[in-house]
């Protein structure tokens, strides 16, 4: 059982990886992490939650620093304005 979770999760690791790659303009790269940041942050923080738990920090702690690593990952200089403003801002 344990062995295909893992697969699954290399799997979809690898999936995503893929396609990250595919799309290469940065701006859209931006608002694809922008969307996704509001999907999963109301998944890790849905109204009722026990804030002090130490399994709340670390999936708290796994998602931002995966996200921190994606944001990182785009070229800050060939965003618009606007978008180089919310960067900053994320960071």
């Amino acid at each position: 059982m344990l062995k295909k979770i893992l697969v699954t999760i290399i799997i979809s690791i690898l999936l995503w990886s893929c396609s990250a790659i595919k799309n290469k303009n940065p701006k859209n790269n931006f608002s694809e992490l922008l969307q996704n940041y509001q999907v999963e942050s109301t998944k890790l923080y849905p109204k009722i939650q026990n804030r002090l738990s130490s399994k709340y920090w670390h999936r708290a702690g796994i998602f931002f620093n995966n996200f921190k690593k994606r944001v990182l990952s785009i070229n800050r200089e060939k965003l618009s304005e606007d978008d180089q403003m919310s960067y900053d801002i994320l960071l």
